[in-house]
């Protein structure tokens, strides 16, 4: 077993294995000490690259995450010693969640390197730059902070839209919708909602990212607001107007 497993025996710099988007999706703080608990989010079921893997896959990458909960999001670079460590009963193959990039390879001593290695993007090919971009624009649409659905951890899912990325979906939940319907009164809230999923899935080039779709939703139920509200709720506001008016002439 290697007594480091980021350094050899002459102190020279190795890469190690990190989870990607680590200190994103876990949130205990390193000056707790270890965590006792991960946190694995639902969105995860409608990955596309969690969809791919085999159980068993799946299985060894929650148990990858739990061990690199003990190192800040880092795991040793060592198959053998990994599957002695978490007492895996299959093969272990870390290629696979490299390749979908649920799994990074770092360098432990980026301090000591280059202005120029530590920017490897000055010597990236335009081609290179633009699929890095491109990567990276996929991830970001895709993974969002926790909170910036605005949902309490045990909210329910009222519907969920199809996005930009191909089989990923983002969830609206229950509490958002009971804030639109407190911010726009005069709107049919979740019929404009349904309204606007399927105005996403007739527009499929048109499909919002999943950061950009609470935006979008707003601005589709502002729009209605500003046009006066749907049709169903001025009607509804005009019965009990009326029906105050009744009640009013009565008491007199």
């Amino acid at each position: 077993n290697r007594k480091n497993a980021a350094e050899d025996k002459h102190g020279e710099s190795m890469e190690y294995l990190k989870i990607a988007n680590w200190s994103r999706w876990q949130t205990w703080r390193s000056d707790r000490g270890q965590p006792p608990w991960i946190k694995l989010h639902r969105i995860l079921i409608r990955n596309p690259e969690w969809i791919s893997l085999s159980d068993s896959q799946r299985g060894q990458l929650v148990c990858l995450w739990m061990l690199a909960a003990d190192h800040g999001g880092k795991i040793p670079d060592n198959e053998h010693y990994l599957e002695s460590v978490l007492v895996l009963s299959k093969k272990l193959h870390l290629q696979p969640f490299i390749d979908l990039g649920f799994i990074e390879k770092r360098r432990q001593r980026d301090a000591k390197l280059t202005p120029e290695r530590r920017q490897p993007d000055a010597n990236l090919t335009p081609q290179s730059r633009e699929e890095r971009e491109r990567e990276k624009k996929r991830v970001d649409n895709y993974v969002p902070s926790p909170t910036d659905d605005g949902s309490a951890p045990d909210d329910a899912v009222f519907i969920t839209f199809p996005t930009n990325i191909k089989e990923a979906e983002c969830p609206i939940f229950r509490s958002q919708v009971d804030g639109w319907i407190a911010t726009f009164p005069a709107v049919q809230v979740e019929q404009q909602i349904m309204e606007a999923r399927q105005w996403a899935i007739d527009n499929p080039t048109k499909r919002k990212t999943y950061r950009g779709m609470t935006k979008f939703i707003n601005s589709w139920l502002s729009r209605r607001q500003n046009a006066g509200g749907s049709s169903v709720a001025r009607v509804k506001m005009s019965q009990e107007e009326r029906i105050k008016e009744i009640e009013g002439r009565a008491s007199k």
